[in-house]
């Protein structure tokens, strides 16, 4: 049970020290005809994000908070990013929630807020797509506070779910799907990175840059995409080896093994620098983060959207333990959600009241 908790927004800290030094550091003050385009500013990128905490193979990986637990937070430094389009935000939202969109987000950081500042800082979208690909190229960039809501603001109320999550689940594959395996491609060179800086510091705030704000058509897929076009695809099925034979895979899918398969000693380099590279999960989740990782150092990848429940809901729920890798009414915190115009996007002071409700638990 859950009642009145508080979230508390600090005043933003204008100019601060740590963001001059980002805002000079990943600045990009050399002239276009210094550009280089090669493999080696890859590796140096790689190199640099293997030796800052790997976070692609950490624990930590991938960031992602359940509502209930957002609202258990008290007496925290908590700021909410809702990256929604205006017109959804004012529909409903969390209270004291401000409201940019993607675009904004690395000057935000850089410089109308002091980061560190905040205990957590979470990313809100409609079903967790977007939030969990920013908060993903945050965590890159080192920013170790960032969250995503898991499922979005599907996840706090069912009208929003009926228009995202509930309509988009399915059990199109099932009968259809494969049981044997299928081969990685052979080991080939890493995609070239057009780089001003020299530096893994440098490069990767390049990228970062170059890689929030992308379309979603550049990386997202749905199911109805890929059906009968499996070839145009390199799908990776970012799944441990026994269920990837157990309860079936996407046809022509390869299996990678999570946070283990996407080093420089690992597998990395048998992806395809040809064909986008497609990566699914159990619920579309995890593979997002790993979408945003594979795009910061070249590749172009796709996350599948909703994951496995796109294509096999119903087995997902049968077989599937955590109730996290599966969307049901029992998902749904049902959170009290305000409309009205956004807050200035420098935070706010307040509480936002949380009436008693039941939670099925787990993560």
């Amino acid at each position: 049970m859950l009642t009145n908790n508080r979230f508390y927004l600090l005043p933003v800290l204008f100019f601060s020290l740590a963001s001059l030094l980002f805002s000079s550091c990943g600045s990009n003050e050399e002239t276009t005809d210094q550009i280089t385009v090669n493999e080696e500013n890859t590796k140096i990128l790689l190199n640099w994000l293997e030796t800052n905490g790997n976070y692609i193979g950490s624990e930590g990986a991938p960031s992602i908070i359940d509502a209930p637990d957002l609202f258990e937070l008290q007496d925290q430094n908590i700021l909410i990013i809702d990256l929604r389009p205006q017109e959804d935000y004012v529909q409903g939202h969390i209270e004291f929630s401000v409201n940019i969109g993607a675009d904004q987000v690395l000057d935000y950081f850089k410089n109308r807020i002091e980061p560190s500042a905040f205990d957590y800082i979470v990313f809100v979208c409609n079903k967790d797509n977007r939030s969990s690909y920013v908060t993903a190229v945050l965590r890159l960039l080192g920013y170790n506070n960032t969250w995503a809501l898991r499922f979005g603001m599907s996840g706090l109320d069912r009208e929003i779910a009926d228009q995202f999550w509930f309509a988009n689940i399915s059990n199109k594959m099932v009968g259809k799907l494969e049981y044997t395996p299928n081969e990685k491609k052979k080991p080939s060179n890493y995609p070239s990175l057009a780089a001003n800086g020299k530096s893994g510091f440098d490069i990767v705030w390049e990228r970062a840059e170059a890689i929030i704000n992308l379309p979603a058509d550049s990386i997202f897929v749905s199911i109805d995409q890929m059906i009968d076009h499996w070839d145009d695809y390199y799908t990776i099925c970012y799944w441990p080896e026994e269920k990837y034979l157990g309860v079936g895979h996407l046809p022509g899918s390869v299996q990678y093994d999570q946070k283990t398969s996407l080093n420089q000693n690992s597998e990395l380099n048998t992806l395809s620098t040809e064909k986008p590279n497609v990566i699914y999960c159990y619920s579309g989740q995890h593979s997002i983060f790993v979408t945003a990782y594979l795009r910061l150092i070249g590749y172009n990848a796709k996350a599948l959207r909703y994951g496995a429940n796109s294509f096999m809901h119903q087995v997902m729920a049968e077989t599937e333990s955590k109730p996290t890798r599966t969307f049901t009414e029992s998902s749904i915190f049902n959170a009290p959600i305000f409309k009205g115009q956004p807050a200035a996007p420098t935070g706010a002071s307040g509480v936002i009241p949380i009436e008693k409700v039941k939670v099925a638990g787990g993560c």
